[in-house]
């Protein structure tokens, strides 16, 4: 990888191989890396595999005269997936992929928007702190509602989800009592107004505590 920045998005890539370094210790790390369709690491070489890539890239710092850890940008995105009490998928799902997306907002203030970039690459974009969660997140939602053709999923980690879509100006929300396998019955037309406020009072569940 030949740039520690994404230039398009402004955001950090990082292999799942450096997030295993990383964040391997961590509690909370194996279902954050399920959340982000990764898979636990089959030998002690791929934790190895990502502290030698961390180290071509420029992204470590010293630790004792002896050894290096992961510089405090790379700490300070990557445990946004730990630290974060209830972290929020919000993915866009397309015929042909699933692009998923995970919210999280930090007790000690960090907003970090972690997506797959492309196969076995997570890219983390650190967000202005100056809106509340709940609207940051609406935003974000928002946007991928724009893309035509495309389901937006909200969900938070071991919780039931929200699920949405817009054809032109007709606005549909999924219905969890029926089969999902069957769309023209599952989404079910409604107002704008009530797709968004439904997505909007459930991200305050989750996320109002945390701004």
């Amino acid at each position: 990888m030949s740039s520690v920045i994404s230039k398009s998005s402004g955001g950090l890539l990082l292999t799942f191989a450096e997030l295993e370094f990383v964040l391997c210790e961590a509690p909370g790390w194996p279902r954050m890396r399920a959340q982000l369709n990764g898979n636990p690491p089959d030998t002690p070489q791929v934790l190895q595999a990502g502290a030698a890539s961390l180290l071509a890239r420029g992204l470590t710092e010293p630790e004792t005269p002896d050894t290096a850890r992961p510089s405090a940008l790379v700490r300070r995105l990557a445990s946004a997936l730990v630290d974060c009490p209830n972290p929020v998928g919000i993915s866009l799902i397309m015929e042909s992929k699933l692009g998923p997306g995970v919210y999280c907002s930090t007790p000690d203030g960090r907003r970090v928007l972690v997506s797959i970039e492309m196969p076995g690459v997570a890219r983390f974009q650190e967000l202005p702190t100056d809106v509340p969660p709940v609207a940051q997140a609406m935003g974000l939602v928002e946007k991928l509602l724009k893309v035509e053709g495309g389901v937006v999923a909200v969900k938070a980690i071991g919780q039931p989800g929200v699920l949405l879509r817009r054809r032109g100006e007709v606005w549909e929300l999924g219905d969890n009592s029926r089969d999902p396998n069957d769309l023209d019955s599952f989404f079910q037309p409604v107002s704008r107004g009530q797709a968004l406020g439904t997505v909007e009072a459930y991200l305050a569940r989750f996320l109002a505590l945390e701004g």
